[in-house]
């Protein structure tokens, strides 16, 4: 199939509307980064890397950013929807590869929305006793809703879930120096557990790539889009080392890493039962603000599909009023609830993260490569530090985000090599039926 490219500024009714500005398109990166993961992974991270705990999210953050300079670099010069899958495609001209690469990414971001819009309808279970299939499904649709009214709404709520979510975290740091004084890092003991607890912690950095999914929203994307992923990673670095050094402070590392709820249980240590409540609201805040940011993030993707010609046209449909892909985002939220009675499988949480890392793999990869092939391609952000066109941090990020692959199961990875080979024949069904399209 030959790709269509789709215009990069404000063309007027029928196309998306640039209303993003550098204030939610960091809320954007901080929100889908702070997520639910940190939730998660501070406790068996805990367990490896003890007192070194901060210093294990420093290292994770600095990994994170090498492949963040990728993203800058390619969006500013590439600023479309699909991002990863356009990206692909110029920097090696093969419909086939890209469309593979478009096609893990739907299918791990519909498994991911399930998995968060029921981790919300547990917490939500919690303090209501509401039905958590029903509950899940109201926030996807109510998520939805959203984002069809606008990009600058759905960025008002981001921005607003994201502050709260931000603060709750902020609330374990302040309740850590009530209690204890000022946090200090200890001296640390055990650096194969830090690196062995960084390697883990990475995945808590995931999110910050999905600001390139709305680089056709964003006003000004060759000067907002860097500043945003540096912001986005920046900011999340210093929440994680003060929530870790807060955590810490509060309870020993190995009953952090024993506790199926460890920031919960840190709260608890300093407010009792109320900081265990009040961190189950603010944790429904952000896994709320997650189900939003990644509706946001997956519509994009299919909508920029649609534009390039390698889905049907239908989904490249943007509603003249809202200016939003409203077909798009309707095909995400189904795609997504028919993830929902799957969501309690723990596995489709590591098929998201494979994904994300094989997509980090290409992005470094297309990077390297338009650096060889295409030098003298517009590039309003290159990443610094190179050996001729070899770009050190592309290179670097590609290296680590293979090694970080090496963490998820081989079940999973054998299952995520199915999913993206299954990509093959849809592919080629679609080609087939788009009138003048090559294979390439």
């Amino acid at each position: 199939m030959r790709l269509r490219r789709v215009r990069t500024r404000d063309p007027g009714p029928g196309h998306l509307r640039r209303r993003i500005g550098i204030i939610g398109l960091s809320a954007y990166g901080v929100g889908t980064i702070l997520g639910a993961g940190v939730y998660a992974l501070i406790g068996p991270a805990a367990g490896l890397a003890g007192h070194g705990l901060w210093l294990s999210f420093l290292l994770a953050a600095l990994v994170a950013a090498l492949t963040g300079l990728s993203y800058a670099e390619l969006t500013t010069a590439i600023p479309r929807a699909a991002a990863e899958f356009e990206f692909v495609h110029d920097a090696f001209g093969s419909d086939r590869l890209a469309f593979l690469v478009g096609w893990i990414l739907v299918l791990s971001n519909s498994a991911s929305l399930g998995t968060v819009a029921l981790g919300f309808a547990g917490y939500l279970y919690s303090l209501s006793g509401l039905p958590i299939s029903l509950a899940a499904l109201a926030l996807i649709l109510v998520m939805m809703a959203v984002n069809i009214i606008g990009i600058r709404e759905s960025t008002a709520v981001n921005v607003l879930f994201t502050v709260i979510e931000t603060g709750g975290l902020v609330l374990v740091i302040v309740a850590a120096t009530r209690v204890h004084g000022p946090l200090l890092p200890t001296p640390v003991e055990n650096w194969s557990g830090v690196v062995e607890g960084a390697a883990l912690i990475f995945f808590a950095y995931l999110g910050f790539e999905e600001i390139a999914h709305v680089s056709e929203e964003t006003v000004a994307p060759e000067r907002f889009i860097p500043l945003a992923i540096t912001i986005s990673v920046v900011l999340t670095a210093l929440l994680y080392v003060g929530i870790a050094l807060a955590a810490l402070a509060l309870v020993p590392p190995s009953e952090l890493a024993a506790s199926p709820a460890p920031l919960a249980d840190a709260l608890a240590a300093a407010w009792g039962q109320r900081g265990r409540e009040v961190l189950n609201v603010i944790a429904l805040f952000a896994t709320a603000n997650t189900v939003l940011l990644l509706l946001t993030a997956g519509a994009r993707m299919l909508y920029g599909m649609a534009s390039s010609g390698a889905l049907p046209g239908v989904l490249g449909y943007v509603h003249p009023s809202t200016r939003t892909p409203i077909v798009a985002i309707i095909v995400q939220g189904i795609v997504a609830m028919a993830f929902l009675p799957l969501g309690a499988v723990s596995a489709l949480g590591s098929l998201a993260s494979w994904a994300a890392l094989m997509a980090f793999v290409a992005v470094n990869a297309a990077l390297l490569w338009l650096r060889r092939t295409q030098p003298q391609l517009r590039r309003p952000f290159r990443v610094p530090l190179a050996l001729g066109w070899v770009s050190l941090p592309a290179l670097l990020g590609l290296l680590t985000a293979l090694l970080a692959s090496l963490r998820v199961t081989p079940e999973v990875i054998v299952v995520g090599i199915v999913t993206t080979l299954l990509g093959i024949p849809i592919y080629e069904i679609i080609r087939r039926r788009t009138p003048g399209s090559e294979s390439t």
